[in-house]
């Protein structure tokens, strides 16, 4: 998920255009069968991860009734 976000920073996704952007199973289903909470719960992960502050996040945002949006600079390193 987190490649998704990367490769769009400040763009506002939708719920469906991150499901359909990833290939994800859980247990055998595909996380678009339950993708309600399953995203849910993903982006919690995601933000414990890279946020200071999980619970106020400044980084991976909700646009309310949308989706989320990765609000930070991207700087690609070349290898």
């Amino acid at each position: 998920m987190l490649k998704v976000f990367l490769a769009n920073p400040f763009i506002v996704l939708t719920r469906d255009e991150i499901i359909s952007a990833m290939d994800v199973t859980n247990d055998g289903q595909s996380i678009s069968d339950n993708s309600g909470r399953a995203l849910d719960v993903l982006v919690g992960r995601l933000r414990g991860k890279i946020e200071i502050n999980p619970k106020n996040p400044s980084i991976l945002k909700t646009e309310r009734g949308i989706g989320y949006v990765f609000a930070t600079e991207v700087t690609r390193q070349e290898e």
